[in-house]
Parts: C-alpha cells; structure tokens; sequence
C-alpha cells in the first residue's frame, strides 16, 4: 500500500519531495509496517517505534507524512474504523540555532578567495539568499536598473529546477551595493543569458550546493582561517547584521522569502540588540573602489 499510495502521487510531487518520501518508505515505514495490514497497526506500536529512531524530530515527522496519508485515504474510504495517527503529535520542531559569520570573519573569507568564488559568496552575503536560490539564478532574474532580483527556482540535488515550496519563498530582492558589485563583476564572466554563477572549474552552472561546499567554500574557510560553518550561514550572517543595524525586522523577512517576522525573532533574536558595534543605527553601505568592505554611515 505504501508503493500503491507513493505510485498514485509522484506525477504531483515535485521531485526533491518524492524523494524524501521514497526514501521514508524504503528505510523506514516498509521495514517497520510493510508485513502489517492497516487494521493491525495501533497507536502504541507507532508511538513506540518512533521512539526507537534515533534522528531528529523533523525527519520522524517527514517521515510520517505518507503514513498519515494511507491512513487518512483508508479512513475517508472507510476501510478502516479508526486513524491510529490521530493520536500520534508532531514531534516539536527545535529552532535552529543561528551561527553567523562576524564581520571581520566575512572580510577574511571575502579576502581569501578571488574572481567567481568572491563573487558568488560575496553575493550570498549581501542577499541572504538560500544556497539553492543562490545556484539557480539566471541574468533574466535581474533588474540591474531598479536594483532587484527575482527569486522563482532553486536548484536541488535531483538537478532540476524546482520552484521554491513556499509562496512568500518567490519574491523580489532589493540589491544592496555590495550584491550590485559581485553582480556587475560577474557580468565580465558569465553571458547574459543564462545561469549567474558558474563552476569556474567546469565553466557549467552548479548543479547542486555539494560542488560549490566541497571545491569552493571549504577550501576558503581553511585559507580565511576562520571556523567552518555551512554555507547556508552566509543567510545568517546577512539576517545578523541587517538587524542588528537597525533596519525593519518585517523589510528583512521579506527579503529572506519569510511571510512574517516570526521566524525572524525566533532565529535572530538574541543578535538584534547589537551583534556588532561597529554597524551604525541604520545601514548606508559606501563601497569602495578596490574591495568589499562596505563603510556604514548613518
């Protein structure tokens, strides 16, 4: 049943989905549940069962997501007289914990590395964009007049192009002067008419954030010396700093692609009374002539 119900819903999942699904129901639901009818599986075995994985919350309730619907089809079809996994909560998701790049970490980063690699991190700092957003853009995206970029795809590890899950995920970006630089330096690189940021290795588009981790961002850290976080955190290091600035919690979640400033309080909150002194009230980024070090005014 569970190959039946994944069967029937793969032509309306988007392909990075229906692979967490397959990959819930061949590791975890069909070993555990998959010699079981519906009418033999209780509450207590599921509830036991979960407490025997040893993986986060978030991927128990992932992987609850397609038994939860068999059981809801089975209900609804009155195949079975009661759903075991009414009973069965989500498990509470635990907010990430934030870990953002300082300052002077970002300016060692940035001056460790050169040409498309400091374009690309350069951007991803001054944007707050995620890694897959950031791989995915294309030249038509950009607006360089009106200072903008839009957000419509992400790039995955399937390699497709998938639109973002979330509708507040699609959503135009105010280009800051220092994402401006990376983008008009990038421009001498790449043609105009496809992908922004390519593999200077290969000289193709990034066809997921494991390239661009493994050949680029590591190897920068190391030459920055500074500690490694994902590259993910150059989304925290720009939510951080905007902050922290002074500028509009509600101005940043749009950027970020947030339909509110909930996620935002939640995830930076303890950063926005001042994570660095050095940043003026509100932010006024002059940039320099030779280099990336934007200079606050107020």
């Amino acid at each position: 049943q569970l190959n039946s119900w994944l069967k029937n819903k793969q032509d309306h999942l988007e392909l990075s989905t229906l692979r967490d699904y397959r990959s819930a129901v061949d590791y975890y639901l069909i070993p555990a549940f998959g010699e079981m009818s519906l009418d033999e599986i209780t509450s207590a075995q599921i509830r036991n069962w979960l407490h025997t994985l040893d993986i986060s919350n978030q991927r128990k309730n992932n992987i609850l997501i397609p038994l939860r619907a068999i059981f809801s089809d089975a209900y609804a079809d009155e195949l079975i007289s009661r759903n075991p996994l009414d009973r069965i909560k989500q498990a509470p998701r635990r907010t990430p914990e934030a870990d953002p790049f300082s300052r002077e970490e970002m300016e060692s980063i940035l001056d460790a590395c050169d040409g498309q690699i400091n374009n690309i991190f350069k951007f991803a700092f001054w944007t707050g964009l995620r890694t897959s957003e950031l791989i995915a853009l294309e030249w038509s995206d950009v607006n360089l007049r009106q200072k903008t970029v839009f957000i419509r795809r992400v790039r995955t590890r399937t390699g497709d192009k998938d639109r973002p899950k979330t509708s507040s995920s699609i959503r135009q970006v105010e280009l800051l002067p220092p994402a401006l630089d990376a983008l008009r330096s990038q421009q001498k690189v790449t043609p105009e008419n496809g992908s922004i940021f390519l593999n200077p290795n290969t000289g193709e588009p990034w066809t997921h954030d494991g390239p661009l981790r493994k050949t680029a961002w590591k190897q920068t850290l190391i030459k920055a010396e500074v500690r490694y976080r994902k590259p993910y955190n150059t989304r925290h290091t720009f939510a951080s700093i905007m902050l922290s600035s002074g500028v509009n919690p509600m101005w940043v979640a749009k950027q970020m692609g947030h339909k509110d400033w909930g996620m935002i309080r939640k995830v930076y909150g303890r950063w926005i009374p001042d994570v660095d002194p050095a940043v003026a009230d509100k932010i006024s980024f002059l940039w320099s002539q030779d280099g990336h070090k934007g200079v606050a005014s107020g």
